[in-house]
């Protein structure tokens, strides 16, 4: 009975993680595409204009790096943690299925 309830948690995390990366990149190109245009217009026409860079541009750039960090890194850890469950998994079941089959 346990093992259907891990299954089923373990795709309903994967899933989540799926769809919190999907968003967050989404936001950074949206950002990011934001952020070009503003500098863009900032630069357009014959004086440069301060007035029409996005607000706390700075902040804003150090936020989404860091985020993209911590996005990258919680994947690589997923995987890590999928793959070692994966394994150890394989390891009981090759173990019950030797210690089941009748010696000769």
């Amino acid at each position: 009975m346990l093992v259907p309830i891990r299954k089923a948690f373990a795709t309903i995390v994967a899933l989540v993680l799926l769809s919190m990366n999907i968003c967050f990149f989404m936001f950074y190109a949206l950002w990011q595409n934001a952020d070009s245009a503003a500098i863009g217009r900032m630069e357009s026409g014959s004086a440069v204009q301060p007035g029409q860079l996005l607000e706390n541009a700075n902040l804003m750039w150090g936020a989404a790096q860091g985020s993209l960090l911590a996005m990258l890194a919680l994947d690589v850890l997923s995987i890590l943690f999928a793959a070692t469950a994966f394994s150890a998994f394989r390891r009981k079941d090759i173990a019950e299925v030797k210690s089941a089959s009748p010696s000769a």
